[in-house]
């Protein structure tokens, strides 16, 4: 049960040692793989501000025992964001991917650990992650410059602020779209560390 996995298990959150542990990206198949690319707009295209679609605690009880009840938060304090697409999952995956490829900004919270494999999945669609999971590694540091790809922000700011995100990416959206063509062009850059599907000098 639930309640059992909660007695018994927890999530370390110092276990992760950088100068002897490595973190190995999760997979993103090939088939979602070469839709999401072919689905990415260019910068000026892009129609939709912030995008999150996915379970919460009410369609999977996992996701309490996991702590990641922030997914109930998106769904409840950030659904009405203007030029947004927020919710449940998608019952056809495609119309998915043709959202994330329209979208600026994508909402990463945590998932059952404290990685998601949404993560990776965006950034093939060109959207710009928000990661919202306040004990995440990401792989390959010393490849990939997160900080200049994506954003990171405290989970509590959800509860607490959720408008406070929105005036931060309205913010960089329409005050500084150099910078934002400039992240969705390092995306396309570094993403190539996260495609199991090449075999080059830049493949995980």
């Amino acid at each position: 049960s639930n309640q059992q996995i909660k007695d018994h298990c927890f999530r370390c959150k110092y276990c992760f040692q950088p100068w002897k542990d490595s973190i190995v990206p999760g997979l993103t198949e090939k088939w979602s793989l070469e839709r999401m690319l072919a689905r990415e707009k260019p910068h000026e295209d892009r129609t939709l501000f912030v995008c999150y679609h996915g379970q919460d605690s009410r369609h999977d009880p996992m996701y309490i025992v996991a702590n990641a009840t922030i997914r109930n938060d998106i769904h409840d304090k950030m659904y009405n964001f203007p030029m947004s697409s927020i919710g449940g999952p998608f019952q056809i995956v495609m119309d998915y991917f043709t959202t994330l490829g329209h979208c600026n900004f994508c909402l990463i919270p945590k998932g059952h650990g404290y990685w998601s494999n949404r993560l990776y999945e965006v950034l093939f669609t060109g959207c710009i992650p928000v990661i919202l999971s306040d004990h995440i590694h990401l792989p390959f540091p010393d490849l990939i410059p997160w900080r200049e790809i994506s954003i990171k922000l405290p989970q509590q700011s959800v509860n607490e602020n959720p408008q406070s995100i929105a005036n931060l990416l309205f913010h960089i959206l329409y005050e500084k779209p150099n910078l934002v063509k400039e992240m969705q062009d390092k995306i396309k850059k570094y993403r190539c560390w996260l495609n199991y599907n090449e075999f080059s000098e830049c493949s995980p």
